[in-house]
């Protein structure tokens, strides 16, 4: 069953709560490697009173790049984490109970870009903000990256986010993603590869989650894990 249909059956049909959980719900890509990177009419599924969202955002360039700002529905985003590098990859977060669809916008700073922006949007049923426990980053060329002993909170999420980009040409590709459950959403272009990944926190305490990613080739590349608390 998709997230959307998920989504709906919890709800009911006359529209209720949702589920408190982190759900993967759409990705999408701008199509355009300017300095501001629209995703218009992205589906985010039915309204409730207390709909919350997370928002990850990734792109390439050949410099450094940073977010000004960040909109949903003509709303602003507020920054949870970001990592500059080779472009920038970060999550936002915004309460936002009405609508089906919604343009999402990220204005950077000024420069084209060597990838088009990619998105991952997730769904968390609450009327509070999202509070971070512990985050990692890390940009180099190196085949494996560690995000050890990431503080999580019981029946929190982890979230990761990546992004290669191999400068001499050729496809970058993802050689494993371990320490969570699945990858929820991934964009590849001739020399660029960029995946979000999600997992929930049923056992343990602070300090105790890793996350290896390993990729094929001596890519230019980042990485940003984030772990948030429970409903």
């Amino acid at each position: 069953m998709a997230v959307h249909d998920l989504i709906m059956a919890a709800a009911g049909a006359g529209g209720g709560a949702g589920p408190s959980e982190l759900q993967f719900v759409t990705s999408a890509v701008s199509g355009v490697t300017t300095a501001t990177q629209t995703f218009s009419s992205v589906s985010i599924g039915p309204a409730y009173t207390n709909r919350r969202f997370i928002v990850g955002f990734t792109c390439g360039a050949s410099t450094i790049r940073t977010i000004s700002s960040a909109t949903f529905g003509g709303n602003a985003m507020t920054a949870l984490a970001s990592v500059p590098g080779v472009g920038v990859t970060a999550f936002y977060e915004i309460s936002f109970p009405t609508g089906t669809t919604a343009d999402i916008v990220f204005n950077l700073s000024s420069g084209s870009l060597t990838s088009e922006g990619f998105i991952a949007v997730y769904y968390i049923g609450r009327n509070s903000a999202v509070t971070v426990v512990d985050q990692q980053s890390g940009t180099s060329t190196a085949t494996s990256k560690i995000a050890s002993s990431l503080g999580t909170a019981l029946n929190g999420s982890v979230l990761f986010a990546a992004n290669q980009f191999n400068g001499t040409g050729g496809a970058a590709t993802v050689s494993s993603i371990s320490g969570l459950d699945a990858t929820d959403a991934s964009n590849s272009t001739s020399n660029t590869i960029r995946t979000f990944s999600t997992d929930l926190v049923t056992t343990g305490s602070a300090s105790s989650y890793q996350v290896t990613f390993s990729k094929s080739g001596s890519a230019v590349d980042k990485f940003l894990a984030m772990s948030i608390t429970g409903p």
